[in-house]
C-alpha cells in the first residue's frame, strides 16, 4: 500500500518538476532537494520489497546530469523530468478506481464550496443542492473507504509463491554428464530468513544455506548493482560481500567438484546482478568459472549439439528516433561481426540490415532466413510494470513489445544464439506478492524457442559494447572448438587484462595473473576517475553485463 500510494506522490512531484522548465536552475534544483525524501523513501520500500528496476527508475529521477560522457544504449534514460513510475497491473487497477472516485469526490466539494460562500445570499433551491451534495459527498467518502480496503486486501493477500523447478537427483545427473565434465548446477532459492544453495554434479546433490533475511539480501544486491553500473565507483567491497553469501558456502564444493561451467538456476533479486562480477578476494569469478544462466523453459535445448559454423543475420539501429539518442558505434559492431565484400573486419559469413533495413518485415524474414545466429543492436526500453511497456526499438523507428513477441508467437526456432547487444535485455521483474516475474527479453526468446541467449543486465557504453561483441564472436569463429560460454569468458578475460582481442592472445583461466585493485584498474569510489588507458575496460561495467543463457 505505501508503495502505490507512494508513487502516486512522486509522479505528482515529476508532473510539478515538468511545469518548471522555464524557471531557473536553481529553483529547479532546491524543489528537488525539498522533496528527494519522498524519491528516496518509496525507493527504499522497493529495494526491501525486491523491485529493484522500479527503485533504480525512482532514484534516476534524482540525477541531474547522466553518469556518463560517452553514448549508453540507454533508452529509459532520456529526460528525468518527464519519467513516471510505472504501476504494475494491481497497482493500475487501483488507481483507475481512486482517479474515478477522486475527481467526482473534488467537483462535488468545489461546488458545495462555491454554493456556501454565498452565506445569507443563498437561495432555496441552492440550500437542496448543497443538503444532496452532502449526502453525495459521504457516498463518495464510502466509496473511498471501500477503495482503500480493496487495495490492503489484495496488497496483503499471501501471494503464490513460484520456486525455480528442481530437477529429480537422478535425471539432473544424467542431463550434466551428458553435458560434460566439469558442468555443474547451482539452484537458488530466497527465503524470507535465509539464502539456500543446492548443488548438483554428475554423482552428488548437496544443500548449503546462509544466514541472511532477504530485505538485508535485496539492499546488498541493490547496492552491488549500483556499484556495477559506474565505473567511477569500486566494486571490489560489495562484490566480496555478496561473494560470501552466494559462492563461498559451496566453494570447496565446486573446487573438489572440478567445477569449471556453473549453470546457474537464479531466484529474487539475484536475477540483476552478474555471478562473474563476484570477487573471492583475489580474482573474479569470471577468471575461475564460465558462468550460464539456466532456465526451465530453456532445459529441454541443452543437449543439443550446436552447429560447427555460424551465419549469422545482424540488424541494427543506429540513428537517433524521437528523442533516443543515436547509436554511432553500431554500424562498425556489425561491420566487425559479418562479412561483407570490400569491407574488412568481418568474422562471420551473413547479412546486416540497418536503420530503415530493419522493419517490423524485414525482422521477420530475419527469423525465416537459414542462419545459426541473430544479432540485435539497437535501444532497449525496460520499464517495471507490464509487457506493454517494455519494447525494443526497430531500425525504422517502431516499438516492438514484450506483449507482442509473446501474444504473436514470435519463433526463434533453429536459432543457436540470439544476441541482444542492447540495454537491460536480460533483466525480469519480480511482481509483488506472487513470485512471479515479468521477464524481460531474453526470457520471452527462450520461451520461444531459442536455443541460446546473450543479453544485458544494464545499460551499456556504445563504444565497448561494440569491440565486446567483436572479440566474443572472432574468439568463437577462430578454430578453436571454444563453447559459447568459453568464448565469453575469455571475452571477459580480454577486458580484464587488457589484452589483444584474439583467441591466441587472450589469456586462457589457467595460465592468468593474480588481478589486484591497482592492475585491474578499477578506480576508488571517491576517486572520481576513469580507468587508466592500459585497461580502458577493465571495470566490471564493461564486461560483466553480458550474461548467456541456456544452449
Amino acid at each position: 500500500e505505501a508503495i502505490f500510494l507512494g508513487k502516486q506522490a512522486v509522479n505528482t512531484l515529476q508532473s510539478m518538476r515538468g511545469k518548471q522548465r522555464g524557471m531557473s536552475k536553481e529553483l529547479q534544483q532546491f524543489f528537488l532537494k525539498k522533496n528527494e525524501d519522498d524519491y528516496r523513501s518509496l525507493a527504499d520500500l522497493l529495494i526491501e520489497a525486491g523491485r529493484l528496476s522500479e527503485a533504480q527508475q525512482v532514484l534516476t529521477m534524482l540525477k541531474e546530469d547522466e553518469y556518463f560522457e560517452f553514448i549508453r544504449r540507454d533508452a529509459g534514460a532520456r529526460t528525468n523530468l518527464a519519467t513516471t513510475v510505472g504501476y504494475n497491473p494491481s497497482e493500475a487497477r487501483w488507481k483507475e478506481r481512486y482517479d474515478e472516485i477522486a475527481t467526482r469526490l473534488v467537483a462535488l466539494a468545489q461546488e458545495k464550496a462555491v454554493l456556501e460562500k454565498k452565506k445569507s445570499a443563498i437561495t432555496e433551491p441552492e440550500r437542496q443542492r448543497i443538503e444532496q451534495l452532502n449526502a453525495d459527498l459521504a457516498v463518495g467518502r464510502q466509496a473511498f473507504t471501500a477503495w482503500l480496503d480493496e487495495v490492503h486486501r489484495e496488497a496483503t493477500e499471501p501471494g503464490e509463491v513460484a520456486r525455480q523447478g528442481l530437477y529429480d537427483v537422478a535425471g539432473a545427473r544424467d542431463l550434466l554428464r551428458e553435458l560434460g565434465a566439469g558442468t555443474v548446477l547451482l539452484h537458488y532459492v530466497v527465503a524470507a530468513e535465509k539464502l539456500h544453495v543446492i548443488l548438483t554434479t554428475p554423482t552428488i546433490q548437496v544443500g548449503r544455506s546462509v544466514t541472511v533475511t532477504d530485505k538485508e539480501l535485496n539492499q546488498e544486491v541493490f547496492a552491488f548493482r549500483e556499484t556495477l553500473r559506474d565505473p567511477r565507483k569500486d566494486p571490489l567491497p560489495t562484490a566480496q560481500t555478496l561473494y560470501r553469501r552466494v559462492l563461498q558456502p559451496v566453494a570447496e564444493d565446486l573446487k573438489q567438484a572440478g567445477a569449471k561451467t556453473l549453470m546457474v538456476s537464479l531466484d529474487g533479486t539475484l536475477r540483476y546482478i552478474p555471478l562473474a562480477a563476484l570477487h573471492d578476494g583475489t580474482h573474479w569469478v569470471a577468471e575461475t568459472y564460465r558462468v550460464v544462466l539456466f532456465t526451465e523453459a530453456g532445459k529441454h535445448r541443452l543437449k543439443d549439439r550446436p552447429s560447427p559454423e555460424w551465419s549469422v543475420a545482424a540488424l541494427g539501429l543506429s540513428r537517433a528516433v524521437g528523442d533516443l539518442a543515436p547509436l554511432p558505434y553500431v554500424k562498425e559492431e556489425l561491420r566487425g561481426i559479418v562479412k561483407q565484400a570490400g569491407i574488412e573486419g568481418g568474422v562471420l559469413p551473413g547479412t546486416v540490415r540497418l536503420d530503415d533495413q530493419f522493419s517490423r518485415q524485414e525482422f521477420g524474414k530475419a527469423l525465416q532466413e537459414d542462419k545459426r545466429v541473430l544479432h540485435i543492436a539497437s535501444h532497449f526500453v525496460f520499464n517495471p510494470g507490464t509487457v506493454v511497456d517494455s519494447y525494443l526499438v526497430l531500425g525504422d523507428g517502431q516499438k516492438l513489445t514484450l506483449q507482442e513477441v509473446r501474444m504473436q508467437d514470435v519463433r526463434f526456432d533453429g536459432v543457436e544464439l540470439l544476441t541482444l547487444s542492447a540495454c537491460e535485455t536480460a533483466v525480469s521483474e519480480t511482481r509483488p506478492g506472487s513470485g512471479r516475474e515479468l521477464e524481460g527479453f531474453a526470457m520471452e526468446a527462450v520461451r520461444q524457442g531459442a536455443k541460446g541467449i546473450l543479453a544485458t543486465l544494464w545499460p551499456v557504453a556504445d563504444p565497448s559494447t561494440c569491440e565486446f561483441m567483436r572479440t566474443f564472436y572472432r574468439l568463437h569463429g577462430e578454430g578453436q572448438g571454444l563453447s559459447k560460454a568459453e568464448a565469453l569468458q575469455r571475452a571477459q578475460l580480454s577486458f580484464l587484462q587488457g589484452t589483444k582481442a584474439t583467441g591466441k592472445d587472450a589469456k586462457r583461466p589457467t595460465d592468468r595473473g593474480v588481478l589486484t585493485l591497482e592492475a585491474s584498474t578499477v578506480p576508488s569510489q571517491s576517486a572520481g576517475q576513469q580507468p587508466d588507458s592500459k585497461y580502458p575496460y577493465a571495470h566490471p561495467y564493461y564486461w560483466a553485463p553480458f550474461v548467456l543463457t541456456g544452449n
